[in-house]
């Protein structure tokens, strides 16, 4: 039995591996030569608007294209250059409804377009109109610890727009792109551009304006008790003596140096660089601080009684 089915099937062996060969080039032959179907999203263009005239309606910012055409041809499509495109050419109705052409440069032979979505698109233009507004500065992030914002001038305070009147009815302003003020210590004048994100208003004239940043650095105002008093300038031969007098001081002190802030690092001093003879003198006492932005708001008492007494070696 088992030779007898192998005697068929290698019977005129040669025509059968033919025919399964020739099968399987017809197979691959007509895989080739069908049509296929690619998805593209592509972008809207709306092209010859009339002058003064703007388009005032929301359009689809792509529409979806549905192609046709065999696999080499497919692929030959330049996604870059497929645009969809709306057509205004001598059209000043308030309203209407416009086919969406394609642009169809990067398709190339052998493909169809089967589908567009949408095909039709209603769009409304209005005459063009201008109109003053104010600008709004958009100030982001914080300061530094220790730093105020104050204030914010703009110049020019105002600009023009121009755009579809039913939108600019509804405008008393435009801002500013975002301003981070994160790094500043200091009042800063900078350069920011105008936000223009709707395409439909458009900036008449410059398209940036200057912003002053008034920043302000923020103060604690501290009392420091009691103050150790050194005095200075003191003849030889003399000593001096200060009396159990407690001095206390009021500073105003930068917030951003207040966590390292000392008592130690302030103190006040008497200058004896004027007695020549042993007694009792009231001089006036001298802030000093070893922080340079450290300020004196009051010393209490302002004067202290310094006795002086000849050396005496004993």
């Amino acid at each position: 039995m088992n030779l007898k089915i192998l005697k068929i099937i290698t019977h005129n062996w040669h025509i059968k591996l033919i025919s399964i060969v020739l099968a399987g080039i017809l197979w691959i032959y007509v895989s080739s030569i069908q049509e296929k179907e690619r998805f593209l999203s592509v972008p809207v263009k709306v092209m010859n608007v009339p002058r003064d005239y703007l388009v005032a309606s929301e359009l689809p910012e792509f529409v979806q294209l549905i192609l046709r055409g065999r696999d080499e041809y497919l692929s030959l499509i330049n996604e870059e250059e497929v645009i969809a495109y709306i057509d205004l050419e001598m059209s000043t109705k308030s309203s209407m409804r416009k086919i969406v052409r394609i642009d169809k440069r990067g398709i190339p032979r052998g493909v169809s377009i089967k589908e567009i979505t949408p095909r039709l698109v209603d769009i409304q233009v209005e005459k063009a109109q201008r109109k003053e507004v104010k600008v709004v500065p958009v100030i982001i992030a914080e300061l530094p610890d220790g730093y105020e914002f104050e204030d914010v001038i703009i110049e020019p305070d105002s600009v023009e727009i121009q755009g579809p009147e039913s939108l600019l009815d509804t405008i008393d302003s435009i801002y500013t792109k975002n301003i981070n003020i994160r790094n500043l210590t200091e009042t800063t004048v900078m350069e920011t551009f105008i936000d223009t994100t709707d395409e439909k208003i458009l900036l008449v004239g410059e398209q940036s304006v200057n912003v002053k940043i008034i920043i302000r650095e923020e103060f604690a105002v501290k009392r420091v008790s009691p103050i150790i008093v050194y005095p200075i300038n003191v003849k030889e031969g003399l000593v001096p003596i200060l009396q159990d007098q407690e001095i206390s001081v009021l500073i105003k002190i930068p917030r951003r140096l207040e966590r390292e802030f000392s008592n130690q690092q302030v103190y006040g001093f008497v200058d004896c660089i004027s007695i020549e003879a042993p007694g009792e003198y009231v001089l006036p006492v001298t802030f000093q601080s070893d922080i340079a932005d450290v300020a004196l708001v009051k010393i209490e008492p302002q004067s202290v009684i310094v006795r002086l007494e000849e050396f005496r070696s004993e």
